[in-house]
């Protein structure tokens, strides 16, 4: 009976013959399993008729996904070129005397609003504006600003919105990197721009209006930049996107179509001018005979004077981040009653909306929401998705839906190929919408706005934000591409840990936020995350038991080091969460991360940072807990050798992982431990310790080095020595069987401990070892006072009679493989890469090995303790462990690790719940053997 070849969700497995056979094993990986077998062919095919072909060039769609791409990225329509300027002018037409603009003191008509445009677009002509020039504009959110922003447009120029509630410093910058030609501003706040060096024009001190205004020949084209607003750069300074009436006007056109404007609308604009959804505020209600309402300039972060507003001016349309959102939602739900009755249209985008929030809020309105989704660089939204009744499948946020009219979203790898649905990838945009690029910075706006391969002569916006293709041409919202939140080595999704902390009874709403503890000695990768709750009415989480819940549903690396309690969330002058005013904890309750001292440590830190990919690692940091492994240790050993000339060898960097370890280490005189240190011995020293020391067995791979990391999680001061069997000299590869293998292994074991007790540990293959191994020294008449098998089964629950059962056992190396793989995958070093490549061939004869060891084991009974941990996310269906093993062992004690699997049980991950039970395990045993002491005394 074929029972399965692996562990693994989805494998591809080649077995050598007089005919080469192809597995492929689907554990539930991929639905279309048909589709997965035209995939596995179209790229074997590929490979026998074009063996030259790179693999960046492999087609990776199959026929009917191309098209059904191509069916989803077909959003042509035609439009006739227009301007922003033509459109306004030809609405004030049609509806003259209807409501147009107001706020809390002036309510105007189309007309009346069309003259004073035209009047002050007049005096910005006679200033010298010009089309193509860019006008900044600072005025307070009010109907002066609406029509300063519209005569910047009717005279043929972009307006720069400078959001008055930022800082002098940052609206400097902008005024200096932009260059505009004039400065539209108010007397209110004419000296705050006294040094900027930018002509002013004052709004209020303008004298002498014409009774009529001038009609402007000014000779403005769809081509022409229509606005300039600001985004937050990677440099640490804002950018400047420069969108040009056709990507805006499209994405206006597209939004009447798909949402149909009624001239008895009204649009409340709340949204602060240096945010792009401002855009469409100021322009789609203008464009279509609606009244635009102006908010007062501080109601979009305060909700009663929001709903205020809405209910006093009939509002029917209006946008919300999702942090706002949250906050209205709230706050209506808190009235007791069905309120705000004339809204028919809710807009979120600018963050992530979450499913149940959506939901929430259906329960409080009966506003159609809607999300909408769009980068600053692509004329507000490209994308849009209904945000009630079926929401998409995906996760637990809102899909960011279908591409708008005259754009394409593209789901990219790193060669730019486009992704299968369902499969990851990095989120490109094209089509009409796309920014020119950013103001006076041609290398950023080259390296944001690439070539379009699709396209001839069109170009792609990479946005950084990683998607995937759902079902029914519907793109869902993943994460980001960036190094934003890369800490230690782990790129992290915020919204993940926010998600399962919503979860949690007692939180009402949930933020975490990356910062650095203890003063900023640590540098960029001393930072931590931390999580920020709101408590629900009447409940108080409890902190700890957060951090626990936490620690259960994901890897150790995205759980915040502490839980602070708010009343409330802060929120910025964009309506979004202000992370900045978010506080820290109090001093001393985590100790900051050590920088590594000058001198030896600090260049060993510049190497560490150099094999990882980070920007700064502290003289503590264990290069297995930062994203080290087995290979990355040797081309530590090997850019240490090369650029410090110092000798160093793999089993220094397992004994001292650490910066600070490793430089005393070298700085020492003996550098030589008692088990030999090059790390390919059969016996290696992992801590130093006193007592008798943990024994770790080798998996199938023939090396011990993944048990390197356990000193950082077992107490007490114990030794561990990994016991290995690499190639060619080996036990596992020159052992006639498992008899062989197991009589002189115990000669090992006991050359490294004369007598007992002994505590062993093994994982897949090597637990099989240490049990064999025990169950001789017991027969010896030795104490084994800890046995550990880590996702450890008898030999006899997997098939071994055909190849597809070969390596059933051996998972975990299956992932070793592909570890190993990305080691040395573009490496320019050819010596190291040779050695590499040889050491991977040793690791696959090593597999096949064990797998004919194990295919004659059978296993013995044993009277002794075993403490069995299960990978539960990778076990598979025909091994019912606590039956397989109680043949065999009566005294069995068993941990499930429920969010496991078989091939990441030792990862640092993992191990931040697999540690500490392991340690209180190992207590135990050795309690239990003190106690059996004492009364036998």
């Amino acid at each position: 009976m074929n029972r399965g070849y692996s562990h693994y969700p989805l494998a591809l497995l080649v077995l050598p013959g007089e005919r080469l056979t192809l597995l492929v094993e689907n554990r539930g990986a991929v639905a279309d399993a048909a589709a997965l077998a035209q995939r596995v062919a179209m790229v074997l095919r590929t490979a026998l008729e074009q063996p030259q072909l790179p693999l960046s060039r492999y087609p990776v769609l199959t026929p009917g996904e191309g098209q059904s791409l191509a069916a989803a990225n077909d959003t042509g329509v035609a439009l006739s070129a227009q301007t922003l300027r033509g459109a306004l002018a030809a609405q004030a037409r049609r509806t003259p005397n209807h409501p147009a603009l107001a706020d809390a003191r002036v309510q105007l008509d189309y007309a009346e609003t069309r003259r004073q445009v035209c009047l002050l677009a007049a005096r910005l002509v006679e200033q010298g504006v010009q089309p193509g020039d860019i006008v900044a504009v600072a005025v307070p959110r009010s109907v002066r600003l609406s029509i300063a922003i519209m005569a910047v447009i009717e005279a043929g120029a972009a307006y720069l919105p400078l959001e008055l509630g930022y800082p002098a410093e940052r609206l400097a910058y902008m005024l200096a990197d932009a260059a505009p030609r004039l400065l539209v501003t108010d007397s209110a706040h004419l000296a705050r721009f006294a040094d900027a060096g930018t002509p002013r024009l004052c709004f209020d001190e303008l004298a002498g209006l014409e009774v009529f205004a001038p009609q402007l020949d000014v000779a403005c084209s769809p081509a022409h930049p229509a606005y300039v607003i600001y985004t937050s750069g990677t440099t640490g300074r804002p950018k400047g996107a420069m969108v040009p009436h056709q990507a805006i006007f499209n994405r206006i056109a597209w939004m009447q179509y798909q949402y149909q404007l009624r001239e008895d609308d009204v649009v409340l604009q709340k949204t602060p001018c240096g945010f792009d959804v401002s855009v469409w505020e100021f322009f789609w209600p203008l464009m279509q005979g609606a009244c635009l309402v102006m908010a007062d300039p501080d109601a979009h972060r305060d909700p009663a004077a929001l709903l205020q507003v809405i209910e006093q001016r009939g509002v029917t349309c209006l946008h919300f981040v999702p942090s706002m959102l949250s906050v209205f939602s709230g706050y209506l739900a808190e009235q007791g009653e069905l309120r705000c009755a004339s809204l028919r249209l809710v807009f979120c985008s600018g963050e992530a909306l979450g499913k149940s929030l959506a939901g929430e809020f259906a329960q409080l309105s009966s506003a159609a929401l809607h999300n909408l989704y769009g980068p600053t660089e692509a004329a507000v939204d490209v994308s849009y998705m209904p945000a009630f009744g079926d929401m998409g499948q995906g996760g637990a946020g809102v899909p960011i839906g279908r591409p708008v009219w005259n754009t394409q979203l593209r789901v990219l790898d790193r060669w730019l190929r486009q992704v299968p649905p369902g499969a990851v990838g990095e989120l490109y945009l094209g089509g009409v919408q796309l920014a020119d690029g950013y103001v006076g910075k041609p290398g950023l706006t080259a390296a944001r706005f690439v070539a379009d391969p699709f396209v001839a002569g069109a170009r792609l916006y990479r946005t950084g934000d990683i998607v995937r293709w759902l079902e029914g041409g519907i793109v869902e919202y993943l994460g980001r591409a960036d190094d934003q939140l890369k800490i230690r080595g782990q790129r992290i999704e915020l919204g993940e840990i926010e998600a399962v902390l919503r979860e949690q009874p007692g939180v009402a709403e949930a933020v975490v936020h990356a910062a650095v503890l203890g003063g900023d000695s640590g540098g960029a990768d001393a930072r931590q995350l931390l999580a920020y709750v709101v408590a629900a009415p009447d409940a108080r989480p409890d902190n700890a038991q957060l951090r626990s819940a936490l620690a259960v549903r994901l890897p150790a690396h995205m759980v915040p080091v502490a839980v602070l309690e708010l009343e409330r969330l802060p929120l910025s002058a964009n309506g979004k969460l202000d992370r900045k005013a978010l506080p820290l904890p109090a001093r001393g309750s985590k100790e900051a991360v050590r920088a590594p001292a000058r001198g030896l440590e600090q260049r060993l830190a510049d190497v560490f940072g150099r094999v990882l990919g980070l920007e700064a690692v502290g003289a503590d940091d264990d290069f297995f807990a930062i994203g080290g492994h087995s290979l990355l240790a040797m081309k530590l050993a090997a850019e240490v050798r090369r650029t410090l000339q110092r000798r160093i060898t793999v089993g220094q960097v397992m004994t001292a992982p650490t910066v600070a370890r490793l430089a005393a280490l070298l700085n020492s005189q003996g550098m030589v431990n008692d088990f030999g240190n090059d790390g390919f011995d059969q016996v290696i020293q992992l801590r130093q310790g006193e007592g008798p020391p943990l024994i770790c067995f080798y998996p199938g791979s023939g090396f011990a080095w993944q048990y390197s990391v356990l000193s950082r999680y077992l107490g007490g001061g114990r030794a561990i020595v990994g016991l290995q069997s690499p190639r060619p000299h080996g036990l596992v590869a020159s052992s006639a069987d498992m008899e062989a293998l197991l009589e002189r292994q115990v000669e090992i074991v006991r050359g490294v401990q004369a007598q007992g007790p002994y505590y062993l540990l093994g994982y897949s293959l090597g637990g099989t070892v240490a049990y064999g191994v025990a169950e001789r020294l017991r027969a010896q008449g030795e104490e084994v006072s800890f046995l550990g098998l880590l996702d450890t089964y008898p030999a006899e629950v997997h098939d071994w009679t055909d190849p597809q059962g070969a390596e059933a056992a051996l998972g975990a190396e299956r992932e070793q493989e592909r570890l190993l793989g990305d080691a040395y995958e573009g490496e320019t070093d050819e010596v190291l890469r040779q050695e590499k490549e040889a050491m991977l061939e040793q690791v696959f004869a090593n597999y096949r090995d064990a797998v004919r060891l194990l295919a004659q084991t059978r296993t013995p009974d044993y009277d002794g303790p075993v403490t069995l941990f299960i990978a539960g996310q990778s076990l598979p269906g025909y091994i019912r462990p606590l039956e397989a093993w109680r043949r065999h062992v009566p005294d069995l004690e068993v941990h499930h690790l429920a969010h496991c699997s078989h091939e990441n049980i030792l990862s640092p991950q993992s191990l931040e719940v697999l540690g500490p039970l392991l340690d209180r395990a190992i207590g135990g045993a050795e309690q239990r053997l003190q106690l059996r002491q004492r009364r036998s005394a």
